[in-house]
């Protein structure tokens, strides 16, 4: 455990901001579950292109916020891509 008063602070933040970064990784997720759901039951459509949309937009901004790295967003959003050709 900490022994200063900051080493302690320190501590707590990360905690507090692991949690979040985990839950907002997990809504990452959580949207590209539903996107490829979508594909399999109903092929391309108007739904499937915004959730298209809105997860690549997720994915985008998880790497500005330094949760993921580029190149591993965009390797991600062109294997989607790929999957609504398919």
């Amino acid at each position: 455990m900490a022994n200063h008063k900051s080493a302690k602070k320190r501590a707590v933040q990360s905690i507090k901001k692991r949690n979040h970064n985990k839950s907002y990784m997990s809504d990452v997720k959580t949207h590209i579950k539903k996107y490829l759901a979508s594909l399999k039951v109903e092929g391309e459509n108007a739904e499937t292109g915004t959730l298209f949309t809105k997860v690549q937009s997720l994915l985008h901004k998880s790497c500005q916020k330094g949760l993921m790295h580029r190149n591993k967003a965009s390797r991600t959003i062109s294997r989607l891509a790929k999957a609504a050709v398919k």
